[in-house]
């Protein structure tokens, strides 16, 4: 029995932050996935807030993706997910919370946008971000360079998701963007990434409560 237990849906992107990060650190952990659509008896019991992940580990209970992804970081610091330079680690959590502010919140706009007058206006600013981080991709492998870190992986999930705003919005990731296609190639074909991947179908017929509400 593993001392790691992560409940979670393998549909959230908050949820494949945390795997992913288990996964890059080879971290064996129990995990008892859940249909968020189906809940069973005990979901409150275990996750009190209703959200997923909820890390369980030597008596803790941990929530909030970049919470369990920081702690999961300390706790087991080989192979590091974070740079040691105190202003290099600053970066990366300046990333993440710019995913999560920015970029997370651009995607789920123009998703759940049932107004397609303003489509265009929410792929805008959307392409926008897009612009930003193929900019600092340009010349870099990873966000901060030549280290894989944990600002790339909280930020990966989404863009295995896109196929979701292809299908549903007609909105794919421009073709200039040179280097974020490279950084999305590049975590694609990561072993630990392929291993939980899920097909774009899965996502799109499980998103399509966020597109297409009324015909649910």
């Amino acid at each position: 029995m593993s001392e790691l237990k992560l409940y979670g849906a393998n549909v959230c992107p908050f949820v494949h932050r945390a795997r992913l990060t288990l996964a890059e650190k080879g971290l064996g952990y129990e995990y008892v996935a859940i249909d968020l659509r189906d809940k069973p008896d005990w979901f409150y019991q275990v996750l009190p807030t209703g959200k997923v992940p909820l890390l369980e580990h030597k008596g803790y209970r941990i929530w909030e993706s970049a919470v369990v992804c920081e702690y999961l970081e300390e706790v087991f610091a080989q192979p590091a997910l974070l740079p040691s330079d105190p202003a290099k680690r600053a970066e990366a959590r300046i990333w993440i919370a710019w995913s999560g502010d920015v970029l997370v919140s651009l995607f789920y706009r123009l998703l759940k946008e049932q107004d397609s007058s303003k489509w265009e206006e929410h792929r805008a600013a959307l392409r926008q971000a897009l612009e930003k981080l193929d900019s600092e991709l340009a010349d870099r492998a990873w966000l901060l360079g030549d280290q894989l870190t944990l600002a790339d992986l909280e930020l990966y999930p989404w863009f295995e998701r896109w196929q979701v705003l292809e299908h549903y919005r007609g909105f794919s990731i421009p073709s200039e963007c040179k280097g974020l296609g490279r950084w999305k190639e590049a975590l694609a074909s990561r072993p630990t990434v392929a291993a939980i991947a899920e097909k774009p179908e899965f996502y799109v017929t499980q998103y399509r409560s966020y597109a297409e509400p009324a015909a649910v």
